[in-house]
């Protein structure tokens, strides 16, 4: 159970942290 609630808490902060940098980038696109 401690395993699973882990492994779901690093796969949502992975992919706020990739939705952020795909955010981030393409602001930097555009800009340019």
């Amino acid at each position: 159970m401690t395993l699973f609630a882990l492994f779901v808490l690093f796969v949502g902060g992975g992919l706020s942290a990739y939705l952020l940098w795909a955010d981030q980038n393409g602001r930097r696109v555009n800009k340019d």
